[in-house]
């Protein structure tokens, strides 16, 4: 997982979109004003977008997965994953999250039934809330015996928002990578063992990511990762040790920098490691 930046599309149809997204959420209020049930339609995917956008091979995803890396244009479908789920939610063990009162106290409808939260359905159409994810980060399903996916599964540190205005003050355990604050930088969470392929946690937040999106569980994906940081290296070595290199290898070290290529945190990691070995005083970054 990295830090992706914000960035906005100029184009005509991505104004349309926006535009578009802006008044489906004001007749989500008017739903809600009314007592009506939030009905999300599926305008937050729509396939100009995704494909523009969401999955395409340049900025910001690079068509890769926003949580795992792994490159999604050219192997799936992919799905367009809402970082706060847009309709119920659950907590990490996939248990649903009830609506609290003033007190904090469950609240009760009809029947003594407890209120389930109904979701952040006010940022369904948000794109800052809209991230590319691989069928395996987004959708339930098991793992050496352990469930793995978000899904709906938006556990916090504390109580879950359930009001626009309290979104600031919710405290996420997982991590959008598109978000702009520096606490949230995936770098103070997560690390990579650059020999293994396997990643710890620095943090709370590291270990829910570890633990929800199953990054260590997926055989497939630690070895990808190990993949990665050889050729990382392969690339390092032609730079530094190699007189024939040309030019293509240090734009190809670039490419990683720049977050283009998959797993692009495991190489970073090991040109990190590399350039404070060979005692270059400023390693690379993202």
């Amino acid at each position: 997982m990295r830090r992706i930046p914000r960035r906005p599309l100029s184009s005509a149809a991505w104004k349309r979109w926006i535009s578009d997204c802006s008044k489906a959420t004001e007749e989500l209020a008017q739903r809600i004003a009314r007592g009506e049930k939030p009905e999300v339609s599926d305008l937050y995917k729509r396939k100009s977008i995704k494909d523009e956008y969401f999955i395409a091979t340049g900025p910001p995803f690079y068509g890769k997965c926003a949580y795992c890396e792994a490159p999604i244009r050219d192997y799936q479908h992919g799905d367009v994953e809402h970082f706060r789920p847009k309709a119920g939610v659950s907590d990490e063990n996939g248990q649903p999250v009830f609506l609290l009162d003033e007190q904090g106290q469950v609240q009760i409808g009809a029947g003594g039934v407890p209120v389930e939260h109904p979701g952040y359905y006010w940022l369904a159409y948000e794109w800052t809330n809209l991230l590319p994810a691989c069928v395996k980060c987004n959708q339930a399903d098991v793992r050496q015996g352990r469930r793995i996916g978000k899904h709906t599964r938006f556990p916090v540190e504390g109580r879950h928002a359930q009001r626009p205005e309290e979104v600031a003050q919710e405290k996420p355990l997982l991590i959008n990578p598109l978000s702009d604050q520096e606490t949230d930088d995936p770098r103070h969470h997560l690390e990579v063992d650059t020999k293994t392929g396997l990643m710890a946690p620095r943090t709370r937040r590291g270990k829910a990511c570890l633990d929800i999106f199953g990054l260590n569980l997926r055989d497939q994906l630690v070895e990808d990762r190990i993949r990665a940081c050889l050729a990382a290296e392969a690339l390092w070595f032609r730079l530094h040790h190699d007189p024939s290199a040309t030019a293509e290898t240090l734009n190809k070290i670039a490419a990683i920098l720049r977050g283009e290529k998959p797993f692009t945190t495991a190489q970073v990691a090991i040109l990190r490691e590399l350039a404070e070995r060979d005692g270059i005083a400023s390693g690379p970054d993202t």
